[in-house]
This record gives structure tokens, C-alpha cells and sequence, in this order.
């Protein structure tokens, strides 16, 4: 019985080693919750401020495990990006510092104006990369496209928000009606300025509806009638 007892305890310590060797061996694994290989595009447009000063895009990032110190992550500007350091963004470093005991961080980014801008959009294409101290987790949330002009394009979400058929001119409506542009992802829709679910855009959609009412006609970018829509 006692040959039995201390087989266990020997048996018991190896398996307590082995997970300690999995637990430590584990490195923590980074990607872009917001953004995968299906909707990888984030819009950032200066339509919004006439002013045109730089905005800051926050671009998520975060870690699959524990991070027990702080870590160092990669991140790579992608070939396929058109858009130009000193010109459309401000130089940022690639290297960054996964803080202890973080899930999740914000990396800002800088954004600027440039007259090319009006005419056509440009593109700044980030990866992460994997380091001495970080993996990759899901490899299809890995790449985001920051799409930067002074265009307006429909949000992925448009049809999610009590707006009726999209067009151009009714964008820059709601714009100017309510001051900011619209999110390119349901979850930042959700909630919006601590109303319940939707309940924010639904409010929204009525104030553009009443100034396409009020102010008829009022035509779109192809010299068609905006003509009321439903708002349930």
C-alpha cells in the first residue's frame, strides 16, 4: 500500500511538470478582433471636418493567453498600401510593447489630409507578425486594410440602421444633421452613446427623415428623388 501511495505522488509531480511545461512553453498569440479576411476595410474620412485636421485612428489588438511581463509585437506595412508616410499618416514605430497583464490595447495612429484625397482613396495595409516573444493567433484576423480619403463610401452596416436605400447625398446629410460619420461595424453601432442596442441609430435615422421631408425635393447624386422611407 505504501509502494502504491508514493507511485501516485511520483505519478501526480510528473503530470504537475508537464502542465507547467505546456503552460510556460504556450506563448501568447495576438490579432485584430475587430477586423478579419471577410471585412478586413476600415473607412476613415475627413468628409466629416471641414477643417481637415489629422484624426487619430485606434486600431485594436489582442492576446490569446497570459502576458506575465511585457511583450514586444510586430506589425508590418503591407506592399499592397498606397497610402504615404509624411504625407496621409505620420510615421509610427512597427515595434510595439504588450503591456502586463493587458488583454487588449489601442495602438493610435495618426491620419492626414492631402488634396489627392479628394479625388481618390488610399490605402495604409497593416499585418502583425509573430516575435520572440508573440504568435499569431487566428490566422484570418491578422490583416486590416485603413482605407483614408474625403469621399464618402457606404458603410458595410447602412442597411442596419433605419436609413433607407443608401446614396451619397443622404450620407452627407446625416453627416452634417448629426456630426460624425457612421461605423463600419455593428458592434460599434450597438450601444452607441449609451443607448439601448440600435435605439441611438433609429433616433438618428427619424431627424434625417424629417429633413429629407421637410426640405422636398431633395435629389441624390444621380438626380434621383430621395423619397421617404419606413422607420419601424
Amino acid at each position: 500500500m505504501r509502494y502504491l501511495l508514493i507511485l501516485f505522488a511520483i505519478t501526480f509531480c510528473m503530470g504537475c511538470s508537464e502542465n507547467e511545461r505546456l503552460i510556460y512553453e504556450t506563448k501568447p498569440a495576438v490579432y485584430f478582433p475587430d477586423y478579419n479576411d471577410d471585412n478586413k476595410t476600415a473607412s476613415v474620412s475627413f468628409v466629416v471636418d471641414p477643417e481637415k485636421q489629422d484624426m487619430i485612428f485606434d486600431l485594436g489588438i489582442a492576446v490569446l493567453g497570459s502576458i506575465p511581463n511585457d511583450l514586444n509585437y510586430e506589425l508590418q506595412i503591407n506592399s499592397e498600401s498606397t497610402a504615404i508616410e509624411g504625407v496621409h499618416y505620420k510615421s509610427f514605430n512597427t515595434s510595439q510593447v504588450f503591456p502586463a497583464g493587458k488583454l487588449d490595447v489601442v495602438l493610435p495612429i495618426t491620419i492626414m489630409y492631402s488634396p489627392n484625397l479628394d479625388n481618390e482613396a488610399v490605402t495604409l495595409s497593416l499585418s502583425l507578425l509573430p516575435t520572440n516573444d508573440i504568435d499569431l493567433a487566428y490566422k484570418d484576423r491578422l490583416t486590416v486594410d485603413i482605407q483614408i480619403s474625403n469621399l464618402l463610401f457606404e458603410s458595410p452596416i447602412w442597411n442596419y440602421l433605419y436609413l433607407g436605400e443608401y446614396s451619397k447625398v443622404k450620407h452627407q446629410i446625416f453627416i452634417d444633421l448629426l456630426g460624425h460619420e457612421i461605423p463600419q461595424q455593428l458592434d460599434d453601432a450597438l450601444g452607441y452613446k449609451g443607448f439601448s442596442g440600435l435605439g441611438y441609430w433609429n433616433d438618428a435615422a427619424k431627424i434625417v427623415l424629417d429633413y429629407i421631408i421637410t426640405n422636398s425635393p431633395v435629389y441624390d447624386e444621380n438626380g434621383k428623388k430621395i423619397e421617404p422611407w419606413i422607420i419601424y
